[in-house]
């Protein structure tokens, strides 16, 4: 049986970077742009909170570069977390437990992207449920 979990965060009319949601252990999540999306990428960004609650971000690469979305209005991206290996692969520990966010940017790490408008952006991710 399949597991959903949703989040919803938004990216602020002339900002580049979403809100933050909390990032469970999954094998997959998508991504769920708006109708209105002022053209660019989207990039990760995944952090890590410690017990003072402060969160440290980390932008998202793989050995090709910085993990790239085509994002585009009303588009759904999947995102296997194969590509964020030790990020939400954990059993004995999934990410969430211990503090995992997840933040969406409109552009990249070197170049982000303001959007021209408030931006509410859908997240799901699913796991496969398993017994022992």
């Amino acid at each position: 049986m399949a597991e959903l979990v949703t989040a919803d965060v938004v990216i602020a009319n002339g900002q580049s970077v979403s809100t933050e949601a909390d990032f469970p252990q999954c094998q997959e999540f998508a991504v769920w742009f708006p109708a209105a999306w002022t053209a660019a990428v989207a990039t990760v960004q995944v952090g890590l909170t410690n017990a003072a609650g402060t969160t440290t971000w980390y932008d998202v690469y793989n050995i090709a570069g910085e993990l790239s979305l085509p994002a585009d209005a009303g588009r759904v991206v999947s995102v296997l977390t194969a590509y964020l290996p030790g990020v939400t692969q954990n059993r004995a520990q999934p990410f969430g437990h211990w503090g995992g966010k997840i933040r969406i940017r409109s552009g990249t790490a070197a170049a982000p992207v303001n959007q021209l408008g408030d931006r509410n952006i859908k997240l799901t991710f699913w796991s496969l449920a398993h017994t022992q």
